[in-house]
């Protein structure tokens, strides 16, 4: 996933899988839950099926691999916050 300077995925949840983030470029913040923190290349993160979650880029973007665990469906995102209406 590569999010561009700036930018941010959508305040999301997954009723069907849960997903394993490693930053392999760049540097951001990641929210999982409550919980924020910086992150850069070389972290990983667990993000467990229910658990809201947003990776925000910094100035100079993100790319992280994600692995997804369950069944992977496209149409089980439910958005929370999104800044580009896809709520």
């Amino acid at each position: 996933i590569t999010v561009k300077p700036n930018e941010a995925l959508s305040l999301q949840s997954h009723k069907k899988r849960s997903e394993f983030w490693r930053v392999i470029s760049g540097s951001g913040t990641v929210q999982i839950g409550e919980d924020r923190k910086n992150t850069t290349v070389g972290d990983e993160h667990m993000v467990e099926i229910g658990e809201k979650h947003r990776l925000s880029a910094g100035q100079n973007g993100i790319q992280v691999l994600e692995i997804s665990f369950g069944d992977f469906d496209e149409n089980d995102i439910i958005h929370f916050e999104d800044r580009y209406g896809r709520i």
